[in-house]
């Protein structure tokens, strides 16, 4: 008898520990409990994703220092355009490749939306220009002009 009663106490105290740790809270504690909760998880989905792009990233940055070719710094450039579509400096050094490659015509809305993200950017700026009066006047790029006169060069011995 007296450990049925003792059992019975035990239980008793089991049933009362259970009920006022997991009873329903009134809806004012439990409302901040729960935002907060989602505030947690929101946060954390934020962090995964910006470490996730970091690493994207990280290897369109190694691609760009291993490009052998115009057309894998293009492609790197590319990548990085597509990861950080509202930066500036990816924007301008695709366009500078393309004006190296004189292709004016493709660097021109390039440089435009990099001055839309810096504005003050002079470099940006002084590309765009250059750009801008190769395709009015129809001439030839400095860099097209450097590779003929290597080509007329004639070795004077």
């Amino acid at each position: 008898m007296k450990n049925s009663f003792i059992i019975g106490v035990l239980v008793g105290a089991i049933i009362v520990f259970f009920a006022f740790f997991f009873a329903p809270q009134d809806e004012e504690t439990l409302q901040p409990q729960k935002k907060e909760q989602l505030q947690n998880v929101l946060q954390k989905k934020r962090l995964q994703s910006e470490l996730a792009l970091q690493e994207q990233l990280n290897k369109a940055l190694e691609q760009l220092a291993k490009a052998k070719t115009p057309e894998d710094l293009l492609n790197a450039t590319n990548k990085i355009i597509q990861l950080k579509p509202k930066e500036s400096a990816p924007l301008a050094l695709k366009a500078a490749l393309l004006m190296d490659l004189d292709r004016p015509q493709e660097a021109l809305p390039l440089l435009n939306k990099a001055l839309q993200f810096s504005p003050n950017n002079k470099e940006i700026r002084e590309l765009r220009n250059q750009a801008k009066n190769i395709i009015t006047s129809g001439s030839e790029s400095p860099n097209k002009r450097r590779s003929k006169e290597k080509e007329e060069f004639i070795c004077p011995l």
